[in-house]
């Protein structure tokens, strides 16, 4: 209906101006009844424009006011318009009422703080976590609540998904896991989750590893020398204990490498794993990796070819580099068919690939494959005389070297395991 107020208003103006200087003919005074109906529609509408701002001022929160004509229509398009809007603001309140409800009751704390990390809205898990009072801290900037460097540069980091990781100083301290989602005008919703639990499990977990893999160590040692005395005496024994006992000498290896194995992991599972910092020529090790990958190979006549595509080395503790590159390199040989090639290229971005014709993994596989234990295939593995740890070590190795390792592969075609380095543990050869 407010659609046609615009013509009717012109046409009813028109109508009334002719009307008002016809009837003027009649007493001979046209300017005069004109002049008279122009004061008088003027006086009308400002009279109904001055009630609407009035009416608009006090909230709209009251009925329009009553009139008729072009001024009818309009009060009362507004006040359907102030019925729906109504409606709406009863509706977004019920729903927000309802968020508000749910989010409450998560047991993660949540949190909402403006672009200028004023704190805007939190819910009681967050409170009791972060120790907030309403009153108090509504608006303060969160920076002065955690006072934590990294967390002040998560803040500004416009990536999304991002988390962090920090340890508050309460007493016992608190491991705090922190993901944020950034929304409207720069706001944003942090999600704080308490660990400490977790981080407690994974420390028991760990110091169990460590303890029991050094108590294992002593009896493995006393094993294996008895192992050893008894095979110089071979001959003396009876033939029924021969292969009996390549079968124990065999195992127990296999048990000293999964100690090993096990502890090496632990070490490097440690916070504050301390690296012994050399320059690694990648060159000069993988003469020395490709020679025992030939033994290792021996009757499969695999084929080992290294290309060095750069004048580049590796800033970091060589042991745990040798190690990593010699995991990839000996699970090629173990799982790649005969008379196969195994590719390995050190890249001028400071990429080493080890890339196989084995038989592949499928990709259900790929995201578990560096989980201690994970086993595609039981069978194999146990044949293969692998440990089920070898790619979790090297994963650990890559993250102490603040690198990435990634698992490229097509089933049944073959493998590619890339080693990526930082740029800032790479140094040129040429600048020495």
């Amino acid at each position: 209906m407010i659609h046609n107020v615009k013509g009717r208003l012109a046409s009813r103006t028109v109508l009334l101006i002719i009307a008002s200087w016809v009837f003027g003919w009649f007493f001979d005074a046209p300017y005069l009844c004109l002049f008279l109906t122009l004061i008088s529609l003027l006086t009308y509408h400002v009279y109904h424009l001055l009630e609407l701002v009035k009416w608009l001022a006090s909230g709209s929160k009251t009925l329009p006011p009553d009139s008729f004509g072009t001024w009818g229509q309009i009060y009362d398009h507004l006040q359907v318009k102030q019925l729906a809007h109504s409606k709406d603001i009863g509706r977004y309140k019920r729903i927000l009422k309802r968020v508000q409800g749910s989010t409450e009751a998560l047991a993660d704390a949540v949190v909402i703080i403006n672009k200028d990390n004023q704190l805007l809205w939190w819910n009681p898990a967050a409170q009791a976590l972060l120790n907030l009072k309403r009153k108090v801290d509504s608006g303060q900037l969160i920076t002065n609540l955690i006072r934590e460097p990294r967390f002040h540069l998560f803040l500004n980091d416009q990536q999304p998904g991002s988390a962090l990781l920090i340890q508050t100083v309460h007493n016992p301290p608190k491991h705090i896991q922190i993901t944020k989602t950034i929304y409207g005008n720069d706001e944003r919703l942090l999600l704080l989750r308490d660990i400490s639990k977790m981080k407690q499990l994974e420390k028991t977990r760990r110091d169990f590893i460590s303890n029991a893999s050094h108590e294992l160590r002593t009896p493995l040692t006393v094993l294996k020398g008895y192992l050893e005395t008894f095979d110089d005496y071979k001959e003396d024994l009876p033939i029924t204990f021969h292969k009996p006992l390549v079968q124990m000498q065999n195992q127990t290896n296999r048990m000293e490498n999964l100690v090993r194995d096990l502890l090496a992991l632990s070490k490097l599972e440690e916070q504050n794993t301390e690296l012994r910092q050399s320059q690694i020529d990648v060159s000069d090790i993988m003469v020395e990796i490709i020679q025992d990958a030939r033994v290792l190979s021996g009757e499969k006549n695999q084929e080992i070819t290294f290309k060095a595509n750069s004048e580049l080395c590796i800033r970091g503790d060589q042991s745990l580099i040798t190690s990593a590159i010699s995991n990839l390199v000996f699970n090629a040989i173990r799982y790649s068919n005969e008379k196969t090639t195994i590719f390995i290229t050190w890249n001028e971005n400071g990429t080493l690939e080890v890339k196989d014709q084995g038989i592949g993994i499928q990709s259900r596989h790929i995201d578990r494959l560096t989980e201690r234990f994970y086993r595609i295939d039981e069978s194999r593995s146990s044949d293969s005389g692998g440990t089920g740890l070898g790619l979790a070590i090297v994963k650990h190795i890559m993250l102490n070297h603040q690198g990435k390792l990634k698992i490229q592969s097509i089933y049944e075609e073959g493998s590619t395991f890339s080693l990526e380095f930082p740029k800032d543990r790479l140094v040129s050869k040429l600048d020495e």
